[in-house]
């Protein structure tokens, strides 16, 4: 989930109030039906923007209390991938002992690719 952001409902807030203050002002006088609808669509604008602020603070809280897995409680490798591991590891030191470019070295270190240049 992603925050949403407020402004747009803040700025129609802002525009509703404004024209509620314009009618109230106006040389017509009070037209109770027009500031009735103004009045419903503000409190439904003010109850979207809580509920919006709920939603994000409840986004913020998922952040904080997101639990991460320390380094020292992943499990080993499998003897398959501590073998691949340590021949990328390997092969690398060797191009880099040698001066050789190690950008273009291949995901597989058993590739004829990666053996070529060595």
């Amino acid at each position: 989930m992603t925050a949403i952001n407020p402004d747009p409902i803040n700025m129609a807030v802002a525009r509703l109030l404004e024209d509620i203050e314009i009618l109230s002002a106006s040389a017509e006088g009070y037209a109770p039906e027009k500031m009735e609808r103004m009045a419903r669509a503000l409190s439904a604008q003010l109850k979207a923007i809580a509920e919006i602020e709920t939603h994000n603070r409840r986004i913020v809280q998922q952040d904080e209390e997101k639990n991460y897995l320390a380094y020292e409680d992943l499990p080993p490798p499998s003897p398959e991938d501590r073998d691949r591991i340590l021949a990328r590891v390997r092969l690398l030191y060797d191009r880099v002992t040698a001066g050789d470019d190690v950008s273009d070295i291949s995901a597989n270190p058993a590739s004829p690719s990666a053996g070529a240049s060595g």
